[in-house]
């Protein structure tokens, strides 16, 4: 998570004892803070005076987060989003690859993407090593290929079909997917326990057009499309 910058130290004489030794006063003079109300009646908290900053959000004087890890997971799972499992190969030619739902487009010019793999994870040192790396977008009957890939499973891929078309970036799931995007590593970030690894899409292969699978509430489910009933013209 971003962190505030701590502030910079001042130099050997401040300006209060400046203003100590000049006979100023010490304390910058009182500025009132005057409250607005917008035109449909509300009324809005005073504003910081000029010069004045505001407080930092981080209140704890350890430094540490006010937001405890579970805290943070149960506000995450409350915002779903696809399944992917992204997979690579690693020097000996060994496939790896892990169930992830931390994806995210970045930009289209080059189009890339973002994926946050755990440190430590063959699937993040097998990405690296080779600059390359596949992201099976999950179709919506896939959730045991989404359990396995999360599993830690040595064996995962003895228990699924994959196939390595020309130029891939790591292994295809044709039974799971529906889309791959094969990546070439741009950068990447450390941040905690995780690397941000930052893609960019240097092919996309369809295997079929069918709904995608999701995660959120702590569970997979499929994409759904409501049937909405229109009323007739008259």
């Amino acid at each position: 998570m971003p962190t505030e910058s701590p502030p910079t130290a001042s130099s050997p004489t401040s300006t209060a004892d400046s203003r100590k030794e000049t006979g100023m006063a010490s304390e910058a003079p009182f500025r009132q803070r005057r409250s607005t109300t917008s035109s449909a009646g509300f009324q809005h908290p005073p504003q910081p005076g000029a010069g004045e900053r505001r407080p930092p959000l981080r209140a704890d004087s350890s430094g540490s987060s006010l937001v405890s890890a579970d805290g943070f997971r149960d506000l995450m799972a409350t915002f779903p989003s696809g399944v992917a499992v992204v997979t690579a190969f690693d020097t000996s030619g060994l496939p790896w690859g892990m169930t992830c739902s931390s994806l995210c487009s970045v930009t289209t010019a080059p189009p890339t993407l973002l994926v946050c793999l755990r440190q430590g994870g063959p699937t993040l040192a097998a990405a690296l090593q080779h600059s390359l790396f596949s992201v099976n977008l999950l179709q919506s009957d896939a959730m045991e290929a989404a359990e396995l890939f999360s599993s830690g499973d040595p064996l995962r891929f003895s228990r699924v079909r994959w196939s390595t078309p020309d130029d891939s970036g790591g292994p295809h799931l044709p039974d799971a997917a529906h889309t791959v995007a094969d990546c070439g590593v741009s950068h990447t970030h450390d941040a905690g326990d995780h690397t941000a690894v930052f893609g960019e899409v240097l092919r996309v292969r369809r295997y079929r057009a069918c709904a995608p699978l999701l995660y959120g509430l702590r569970q997979y489910q499929p994409w759904t499309t409501p049937h909405r009933t229109r009323s007739a013209t008259p």
